[in-house]
Order: structure tokens, then sequence, then C-alpha cells
């Protein structure tokens, strides 16, 4: 399975619609296998999806994201954990340990 996280610098980006990296986890039996970064900073929202699409990513964990882009997302069928926030190291461990909470975000949805 695929696991993508839009990053700023080492934390998830507060923003999925402008984050300027991507970080993209294959996961295999629960455990890390391979991760690569690629580059937002040129992709449209819609294009930001579409790239995801390609890349085969199942889940998406993102801080705040709007409502069109994550119906895009789900249309494709991606599933989105919302609102979480912190060290991108630490969000993965809690996300393989079952774990992760989304957390509170004044003002985003």
């Amino acid at each position: 399975m695929k696991l993508a996280i839009p990053l700023f610098g080492p934390r998830v980006s507060p923003r999925f619609d402008y984050a300027p990296r991507l970080l993209v986890l294959s996961l295999k039996e629960g455990k890390v296998v391979s991760r690569e970064e690629i580059p937002l900073n040129p992709l449209a929202v819609w294009q930001r999806v579409e790239k995801l699409k390609e890349l085969g990513v199942k889940v998406v964990i993102c801080g705040g994201i709007d409502e069109s882009s994550k119906c895009w997302l789900v249309d494709h069928q991606i599933q989105v954990i919302p609102l979480v926030t912190g060290e991108v190291g630490r969000v993965i461990k809690d996300f393989l340990a079952g774990r992760l909470r989304a957390r509170a975000m004044d003002g985003v949805t």
C-alpha cells in the first residue's frame, strides 16, 4: 500500500493545497519498505490529485484540506485522514501503530 503525506519541512504541511513537497511511502506488512519525496510547487490542486492517483496512493495524511480536494481524492478511491499535525516521523509511527488521531486546527477543515 502507498501512503502520502504533504510536507512542510520536517512536519505535516498545514494545508494540502500549498505543500511544497510530498512524501510517498510504500508499506508492506506494517513496515515502510520505500520512501520518496516529490516536489509539488508547480502543480495545481487537481494536478496534485492526479499525481497521487498516478502513483497508486491509497491513503493521504494531511493537515487542512479544502472540500474540493478532499472530494476529488475520495472520488479516486484515496482515503483522506485530515487535520493531522506534527513531525512526520511521529505521524508515521502513530499511523503504523494504529493510533493516529486528527488534531484540532482552528478555522481549517
